[in-house]
């Protein structure tokens, strides 16, 4: 029993004859005939009464019509919904980025996405580097921008590499540490410091290498918003994270200093798309934006 069945069945009732219910499904009177007596054969029992000048439904026909309606309009339903989610899709690019502190250095890459009219929407979303994986993996979205050392994990994935994110450790104009002629780690564990992502392969290096202790560390606190980050840091003797393109720029250095003797920490990043989908008109124009101007 198939739908094709199921929709003349209901049309008969509906018109209340095979001729008018054949002229609705523009079908012919035959092809509807065959598809009541099909069904009627497999219930083993007639869905209407014939009479000269059309039919009714039986006592019995009754229940199995009002089902059989609600499945048609389910699946037209379903039709509908899919063929609107299909142009709806096709008309919105939707990007992820791992780990969410990757989101602001986005920005220009973004300005030059829209800075011409484009026939698409962008959606981007942050979240943690699994859950990313997850969500490309399913086609939830369309590119993800992260880590290459854990994109490379997933082989359904077709990688295209950014330069590195190189972060430095910063602190304010007048903090002590500037003040010493060599700052050993030894002086950079006595201050606080503020990372805008736990989950992020550079933090954890950090942590271990200059603060020689894991990321339970109690003078590790974790911002995921810069502009906070920013204040706390030029009010206070905490140290920040920044990338090394942000600290040369004029912005940086009216407020902050690079820590001195504290070495650059890179990180490899890349986008991914799924292997098996060929790169959409929008992506190709993320493609192109991110390359001219890549999160570092």
């Amino acid at each position: 029993m198939n739908l094709n069945h199921l929709r003349h069945v209901v049309m008969v009732y509906r018109m209340g004859s095979f001729t008018a219910a054949a002229s609705e499904l523009n079908v012919s009177q035959s092809s509807v005939t065959k598809s009541v007596a099909w069904v009627e054969q497999a219930l083993g029992y007639a869905l209407f009464d014939r009479r000269a000048r059309g039919v009714s439904v039986t006592e019995a026909g009754r229940n199995f019509i009002d089902r059989a309606a609600r499945i048609v309009s389910d699946m037209d339903r379903l039709a509908a919904d899919t063929a609107a989610g299909r142009g709806e899709r096709s008309a919105i690019l939707r990007v992820g980025v791992a780990p969410p502190s990757l989101e602001g250095l986005l920005n220009r890459a973004i300005r030059m996405l829209l800075r011409e009219p484009n026939q698409f929407r962008l959606h981007m979303q942050a979240s943690s580097t699994p859950k990313a994986m997850a969500l490309l993996s399913q086609g939830d979205i369309d590119l993800l921008v992260g880590p290459t050392d854990e994109l490379n994990r997933e082989q359904s994935f077709i990688l295209e590499d950014l330069p590195d994110f190189v972060g430095r450790i910063f602190c304010r104009r007048d903090h002590p540490l500037l003040i010493e002629k060599k700052v050993s780690e030894q002086q950079i564990r006595r201050y606080p410091i503020i990372s805008p992502d736990l989950s992020a392969p550079l933090v954890e290096h950090l942590v271990r290498t200059v603060y020689g202790v894991d990321s339970g560390y109690v003078h590790l606190h974790i911002i995921d918003n810069f502009p906070m980050v920013a204040s706390i840091i030029e009010n206070t003797d905490a140290l920040g994270v920044a990338s090394s393109g942000f600290a040369r720029t004029r912005t940086f250095l009216d407020k902050f200093r690079i820590v001195p003797n504290t070495v650059d920490h890179p990180l490899k990043l890349s986008v991914a798309r799924r292997a098996r989908w060929l790169p959409s008109p929008p992506m190709a124009l993320f493609l192109k934006a991110v390359r001219r101007f890549p999160p570092n």
